[in-house]
């Protein structure tokens, strides 16, 4: 399937196409690459809930990159695919955070690795949750550092 990249250039807003490469938002299968925190950062759910896919997942995946990503406002992204990391490569910073109930991040196909060789962080708070049906990685190889904050309710729920 196609990689897709966030560019942000219209707005915050997951679901509109413009701000991703190719003019269209991901889908099931798409490879998500998300490098940057501006002009805009990267937002699914920003009046409300909405729902998003995606198979592999990057967030800060490059050498020097910063990667946001918020699920929000009782929104749900899916994600299979055989890699989801966030905090890619030496020198990188990811960040995902779902926050509010009925906000949920469901992955499968991969375990989510944080900080694979850099700087990876997923917060979950506000009763949120995200489902990682293959496990959660922190520090996955020399150089990278992983961080996990549940808080507010929310929970994690792994099969391993």
């Amino acid at each position: 399937m196609a990689q897709v990249a966030w560019t942000g250039t219209t707005s915050t807003d997951w679901t509109v196409g413009t701000n991703w490469s190719g003019s269209a938002a991901p889908i099931a299968g798409n490879t998500v690459n998300i490098n940057a925190t501006s002009p805009n950062p990267t937002v699914l759910g920003v009046g409300g809930p909405a729902v998003g896919t995606t198979g592999q997942i990057f967030v800060g995946n490059t050498t020097g990159s910063f990667g946001n990503l918020t699920i929000q406002n009782g929104s749900t992204l899916t994600s299979s695919g055989a890699s989801l990391v966030i905090g890619v490569a030496g020198g990188s910073n990811g960040t995902v955070t779902v926050t509010g109930a009925g906000s949920q991040w469901i992955t499968s196909g991969s375990q989510i690795n944080l900080g694979a060789s850099g700087n990876g962080t997923l917060n979950i708070q506000n009763g949120a949750a995200v489902v990682a049906q293959s496990g959660v990685s922190l520090g996955t190889f020399a150089g990278g550092t992983g961080t996990l904050n549940i808080n507010g309710g929310s929970r994690l729920e792994t099969n391993n």
